[in-house]
């Protein structure tokens, strides 16, 4: 059999005996189907018929399927796949935004709340995507974060929020979601843990990484070294140059341009002294 189908036909969502009830079962495996055959989560979108978008509404809305259990199914699902391998384990978060919907929407829902700006309505979504090294072929998600803000969510500067500890912090998921992917990816061989910018979080440096656990993060302090007069960017700058790469950079939005970026790769260890305020 193809390695990469038989990787495929494990780490398919299965759903039979998870609600504690065959129609659900059924309809859950169904609607998980018509998914990866689709290529979209929108109910109006994938189901074929009148009949398939009402069961389908009626699936979620049932008090069987919750959150939780469909996240343990993925992320078990996950677990299973990774088995010896070297992962990448790859997280961002994402606003679900429902400002079009927020007239048929109740503001009173306890799982909706208000995003940046405090007009629109929604939530956030934390997932944790794995993938293999090797080849880029997905394995599945290792945690699923969500989250909403209370409609009386008080401003960072009313909080304090710098003097708060990080367990009170949004910023927290990054940390639990890397603890998380530990415990489920822990027969893997090696996972390699990557976010942008937001996820530069001192704490993080000390909580998540183990013996076959590492971060891959883009940098958005410079850090003062605890062995160094100069900071990382500085120190990191003055490094000698270990390989370059070409970069295709697409059209964007607004007025940035198409353009071919010549990357250099500079790396050296550092250690980062520990932040005052820890």
């Amino acid at each position: 059999m193809n390695p990469s189908l038989s990787t495929y036909q494990k780490c398919c969502i299965d759903y039979t005996s998870c609600f504690g009830d065959a129609r659900l079962d059924a309809r859950g495996n169904t609607i998980a189907s018509a998914m990866l055959d689709t290529g979209t989560v929108i109910l109006n979108r994938l189901a074929g018929s009148r009949a398939e978008l009402v069961g389908s509404s009626l699936f979620f809305q049932n008090t069987r399927v919750s959150q939780e259990i469909l996240r343990e199914e993925a992320t078990m699902r996950c677990a299973e796949c990774v088995k010896g391998l070297h992962v990448l384990a790859i997280q961002d978060t994402s606003e679900i935004n429902y400002r079009h919907h927020a007239g048929k929407l109740d503001v009173q829902d306890t799982e909706l709340g208000p995003l940046g700006n405090n007009r629109d309505i929604g939530f956030f979504l934390h997932p944790m995507l794995v993938v293999d090294s090797r080849d880029g072929f997905p394995l599945g998600v290792s945690d699923i974060y969500v989250w909403n803000r209370t409609w009386d969510h008080a401003t960072k500067t009313q909080r304090e929020y710098k003097k708060l500890p990080i367990e009170e912090k949004e910023s927290f998921r990054w940390i639990r979601s890397g603890q998380a992917t530990t415990e489920v990816l822990c027969e893997a061989a090696r996972v390699t843990i990557i976010a942008d910018r937001e996820a530069d979080i001192y704490e993080e440096f000390i909580a998540v990484p183990d013996g076959k656990t590492h971060l891959l993060i883009r940098a958005t302090q410079n850090r003062v070294l605890a062995d160094q007069d100069d900071k990382l960017f500085e120190y990191l700058g003055g490094q000698s140059v270990t390989g370059t790469y070409t970069l295709e950079i697409p059209q964007g939005h607004g007025k940035r341009k198409a353009r071919t970026a010549e990357i250099e790769v500079r790396s050296c260890p550092v250690k980062l002294a520990r932040p005052m305020q820890q």
